[in-house]
């Protein structure tokens, strides 16, 4: 693959006591400004820490890391991740583990990155 056409670490949030979704003029459901702000941070928290290290040791276009906060009171996230074998993958969790040792991740390895971006479009 010779360019990214996906986001390399996308992070999902669970919406707590006073994140709110509401309607938009189309009747689709959008988050508040907040809320918004929220995963915009979270995610770029991640990626300053994360997305350098890893395409110097893998590559840059060849791994995707998806975080969903699990619903707990502490930092955990299911952390799918998508990369073109399973040494990869381990450079990706020795990686997560220097660079995010207080968060709390379940990780999984999810396949290529062929078969992230074909499930993706």
């Amino acid at each position: 693959m010779d360019s990214t056409e996906f986001i390399k670490i996308k992070v999902g949030l669970i919406l707590k006591s006073g994140d709110t979704i509401s309607m938009n003029k189309n009747g689709t459901p959008t988050h508040s400004a907040e809320f918004n702000q929220k995963v915009y941070d979270k995610e770029d928290l991640f990626r300053s820490n994360l997305i350098l290290q890893i395409n110097e040791s893998i590559g840059l276009h060849n791994w995707t890391i998806r975080f969903g906060e699990m619903y707990e009171n502490k930092e955990k996230y299911l952390t799918d991740i998508y990369a073109d074998n399973e040494n990869d993958y381990n450079v990706i969790l020795n990686i997560l583990g220097q660079q995010m040792p207080e968060t709390e991740l379940m990780p999984t390895y999810k396949g290529s990155i062929d078969l992230y971006i074909e499930n993706i479009h």
